[in-house]
């Protein structure tokens, strides 16, 4: 396998926790204002609803899918049931506005798990298939297989089996996204080596190179619950992983954030952050200049309003550069976050009133600053939102029919638009 540097975040495995927040902070002379949320139709009025997990944007189009994907009829009278499920994943916004729904890719088995990532000439995919309960079955799957496929022009390739798995972490919230770079394709899951709480288990990095796919191992003592994987401008592959940390008497009950490298094999990896006494949950990764910037939640179990959102930074050298609390109560779980022109941090979480407006924060080395609230239907648990350039994001939320003429729920897109110094203290 080519030697390729890849660094590798793991947080300690612990179970995914269900909480919300509030707020506090935000960035240095940055503005935002938004546009007029679009609710997401077909060119015919048909509405449609996706709990969109994975997005991304090429060459003027924009790529969508995820789980729940339903239509509904275009709205005159009260409508209780979609016209059409099951047999679509998502949808693409073409350039120029318009909407096209994008189909399960052609197997005969129901297809789970799918994320993308753009390519020169369509969008890669990467999916699973399983048993029927696979889609909803919490934890690891028993046994799935892992395939590849690309989209352009409105249809799927053949589908390629890149592997069969067992006792895998296949979620959506818990692999990694597909991540293109320079012809190579990269994305990573984690297993167990068994059904038993303190076993073992690993962290599995696929790349596909010229058509064909390689596999690197990091083994580590207890289960590992989640990966986050980033490019970077060296070249590299940054991973955020969920595992558990063993320290004498057993495992620590809370996750833990770590550090691995990947050239031609694994380094140990290093704790970076968390005390095993809270909870660090559903880490992000972004790059900012040379710098790798992690971001998660982290709350006391069960207690929503201990929730806050937290940061750090590790410098090229490896550093810990700092820490800092963004926001915190119970609207914070979970949150996205995105980088607007490639120097400026920006988190965005639930706002007040809850389920119409976003709230924004963003942050320096020294300083937490609030930017407000947008206006926006908001009734998922979090924005998922891709970037358009580098002032501009378009943000994908969900939200319940409030009207008889409404349907069950609906994806909506907002364009926020994003007013940043040309020079930021980092």
């Amino acid at each position: 396998m080519t030697s390729r540097r890849t660094r590798v975040l793991i947080v300690s495995a612990g179970l995914l926790a269900s909480a919300p927040a509030s707020a506090q902070g935000a960035p240095e002379a940055c503005s935002v204002s938004a546009g007029t949320p679009r609710r997401v139709e077909l060119p015919d009025g048909r509405i449609v609803s996706v709990d969109v997990q994975s997005i991304v944007q090429s060459r003027g189009s924009i790529f969508a899918i995820g789980r729940h994907a339903y239509v509904f009829p275009r709205i005159t009278t009260p409508v209780t049931s979609p016209i059409m499920r099951d047999s679509i994943i998502g949808f693409e916004i073409e350039p120029g506005g318009a909407i096209s729904l994008v189909p399960a890719p052609p197997l005969s088995r129901p297809v789970f798990f799918p994320k993308v990532a753009a390519g020169l000439d369509g969008f890669h995919a990467v999916f699973a298939t399983s048993g029927d309960s696979a889609g909803t079955q919490a934890g690891k799957q028993d046994t799935a297989t892992i395939w590849y496929a690309r989209y352009a022009d409105r249809k799927w390739t053949v589908p390629e089996r890149v592997t069969s798995v067992r006792r895998a972490y296949l979620q959506h919230e818990l692999t990694s996204e597909l991540l293109e770079r320079n012809g190579t394709l990269s994305w990573a899951f984690t297993y167990a080596d068994s059904w038993d709480v303190l076993a073992p288990g690993g962290v599995v990095l696929f790349q596909r190179r010229r058509d064909t796919w390689s596999a690197d191992t990091l083994h580590t003592l207890t289960v590992a619950g989640l990966v986050r994987l980033l490019d970077t401008a060296d070249d590299s592959v940054v991973a955020l992983l969920a595992r558990g940390d063993v320290r004498g008497t057993g495992p620590t009950i809370h996750a833990q954030l770590y550090l691995a490298w990947f050239t031609s094999s694994w380094s140990e990896p290093r704790l970076i952050a968390g005390d095993g006494r809270r909870e660090l949950t559903l880490p992000i990764l972004r790059t900012i200049g040379d710098d790798i910037v992690v971001s998660w939640d982290n709350w006391i179990p069960w207690r929503p309003e201990s929730s806050r959102i937290e940061w750090l930074k590790v410098g090229r050298d490896g550093l810990l550069v700092n820490e800092s609390i963004i926001a915190d109560g119970a609207k914070t779980y979970p949150f996205e976050f995105i980088v607007v022109d490639d120097r400026y941090p920006v988190w965005l979480y639930h706002g007040e009133p809850f389920g119409s407006t976003i709230e924004l924060a963003s942050a320096t080395d020294t300083s937490v600053m609030p930017l407000g609230n947008v206006s926006a239907p908001f009734g998922s648990p979090k924005p998922k939102s891709v970037a358009l350039d580098r002032s501009q994001a378009l943000v994908l939320t969900l939200q319940q029919g409030r009207r008889p003429d409404e349907p069950m729920v609906a994806s909506w897109m907002t364009t926020l638009k994003f007013r940043c110094p040309r020079s930021a203290r980092r």
